[in-house]
């Protein structure tokens, strides 16, 4: 047997499972995020020109750090930390910064029938088991801008992976005057979103991680940016 044919013959089949089943797992994900307030996780994004090939387009690696309803992400770049005061979110390709109040604490916010109705614009559900970890796969229809999402889930119910399958994106031609069009590109894109590292109950550095003061200065309810932003626009969104 060739290692490719190995490869086949060890990953697990598809097979078709139920709206119920898959509410199961959401609700084991559900779980787990609510039984840990205090956690930190490194996550990994990356993106693909079509659904098969391998070679990475863009790779960017990020964060969440957790504790009770105070958190740091780190997503593409983007910086949104909240802590007891403030929420504030650090966009540096747009050079600018949100601020506004702190969300309300989400308690359990998982809907079972909700979710089940919203299965039902789905055109197939899959499921595999290795028994380390579960696989959901959601599947739309070419209507709609996602074609598929698969979700691995850890035996613990954290999340270990993400995909994104897109439909086609036909991309843009040129506006280059008396160049000959060529016919526009069909690209069916993915993106992976891995979940490594999981932290349970570390021991976070508040002025690192949470606090505002990195980013603006409060003076008498006034906002300003911190002379590293100094360029950044800053929209306060606060209700006083």
């Amino acid at each position: 047997m060739s290692l490719h044919e190995n490869v086949i013959a060890q990953t697990p089949k598809w097979i078709s499972t139920t709206p119920e089943e898959v509410v199961k797992e959401f609700m084991r994900v559900n779980n787990w995020y609510i039984k840990h307030t205090n956690y930190s996780v490194e996550f990994t994004h990356s993106s693909y020109e079509n659904y098969t090939t391998p070679v990475t387009f863009e790779k960017i690696n990020g964060y969440f750090y957790k504790n009770n309803n105070k958190y740091h992400n780190l997503l593409l770049g983007t910086h949104t930390i909240q802590n007891d005061k403030f929420k504030i979110v650090v966009d540096s390709l747009n050079k600018f910064i949100l601020v506004a109040n702190p969300s309300a604490k989400n308690i359990n916010a998982f809907e079972a029938a909700k979710y089940i109705e919203n299965l039902s614009n789905c055109v197939a559900l899959k499921k595999t088991d290795t028994g380390k970890e579960h696989k959901i796969r959601m599947e739309y229809d070419d209507e709609e801008n996602i074609a598929a999402y698969e979700i691995t889930i850890n035996i613990d119910g954290s999340i270990k992976n993400l995909v994104l399958f897109y439909n086609d994106i036909e991309e843009e031609e040129d506006d280059i005057p008396n160049h000959k069009k060529t016919t526009p590109t069909v690209a069916k894109p993915r993106i992976n979103i891995a979940f490594n590292n999981y932290k349970l109950n570390p021991i976070f550095n508040y002025d690192a991680v949470f606090s505002e003061t990195k980013y603006i200065i409060v003076s008498n309810k006034k906002i300003t940016p911190q002379s590293k932003y100094k360029a950044f626009h800053i929209s306060d969104q606060r209700l006083l």
